[in-house]
């Protein structure tokens, strides 16, 4: 009787590839694979598969990736939204007028406070400074502080809400019982450093996992500038009519932060220098191009700006019942 074909030799005999090599040849020793049975090579187990050479290549150990670009590094906009909120009250001026600037900062914190969007804010409260009592650097009247909606069940909204804005009013008593009368202007430092510390805010919301969601930087004053010479002198210029070029590097702030300048007109002295200037274009001039795409106003309190700028496209609409 004829014996059965053997099915092992007929597909090896149709493998594609050259054949293994000799288990025990010497060759073969230096080039073994860890764990695997009799020595063999990695292009021996191959081969034996029946598989390319290419498919080893492809396979071996890639370098790693290179780091992804700062841009790819932001969060996601599925992060939980969070607006840092700085307020900058300028304590230049009469004690009266102190009060005042303190009450613009409480008005403002609630009107955005009151915005449709409901995002958590997290605030910071400053002021200006001097050399002789501060150092030069801004009075900082209260730390970082998120004040946010907490929903309970069976607690009727309103209440909810009453108790959120009592707690935003709360914190923008601060600034009156906090705030320090100093004797030169020093805005200028004051929003630089304002732009600086929400910057940080923001890196650390995102390693929080967490985003900005259009932060604020906010500011009470008339406009005056005592302790930086040349924003001083380009105000007086300015406000006689003549040219004067700044070269001063402007304010950065972080992108899609808005940026309010307002009470140009409210101060009692009816302007800067004294008294002397009841215009304030000249000042606002000089505003815009040292914080670009800020909305520099004259009276402080308005319902909703209407901000045009490199950093933001537009603000949220008036909110009912806010003036």
């Amino acid at each position: 009787m004829t014996p059965d074909p053997q099915p092992l030799e007929c597909k090896m005999t149709r493998s594609v590839g050259p054949a293994p090599r000799n288990r025990r040849s010497p060759s073969s020793t230096n080039r073994s694979v860890p764990g695997a049975s009799g020595g063999l090579t990695p292009f021996a187990l191959i081969a034996a598969a029946g598989l390319p050479a290419a498919w080893f290549a492809l396979r071996e150990p890639q370098a790693p990736p290179p780091p992804r670009p700062p841009e790819e590094l932001t969060p996601s906009s599925t992060a939980r939204p969070v607006r840092p909120v700085i307020l900058i009250a300028d304590a230049s001026v009469s004690t009266g007028d102190v009060k005042a600037r303190c009450a613009d900062l409480t008005s403002e914190l609630l009107r955005i406070a009151g915005r449709p969007d409901r995002v958590p804010l997290e605030v910071l409260l400053m002021a200006t400074g001097d050399g002789r009592h501060t150092g030069g650097t801004p009075q900082v009247l209260h730390g970082w502080q998120r004040v946010e909606r907490h929903p309970r069940p069976f607690v009727d909204p309103a209440v909810t809400e009453r108790e959120y804005r009592a707690e935003v009013a709360a914190l923008g008593a601060h600034c009156a019982e906090r705030i320090a009368t100093v004797r030169e202007t020093r805005l200028f430092a004051a929003v630089r450093a304002a732009a600086s510390d929400l910057e940080g805010r923001c890196a650390g919301l995102a390693r929080d996992g967490m985003r900005c969601a259009e932060p604020i930087i906010f500011a009470s004053t008339d406009g005056q500038e005592t302790h930086q010479t040349e924003v001083a002198q380009a105000i007086a210029a300015r406000v006689a009519g003549r040219p004067a070029p700044l070269s001063l590097t402007p304010v950065v702030v972080p992108r899609g932060t808005e940026v309010r300048l307002c009470g140009f007109s409210n101060s009692p002295r009816g302007g800067v220098l004294a008294g002397r200037v009841r215009d304030p274009d000249g000042v606002r001039s000089v505003w815009r191009e040292l914080v670009p795409g800020a909305l520099v106003e004259g009276a402080c309190g308005q319902a909703a700006p209407v901000f045009s700028g490199p950093t933001r496209a537009g603000a949220h609409p008036p909110v009912a019942g806010e003036k």
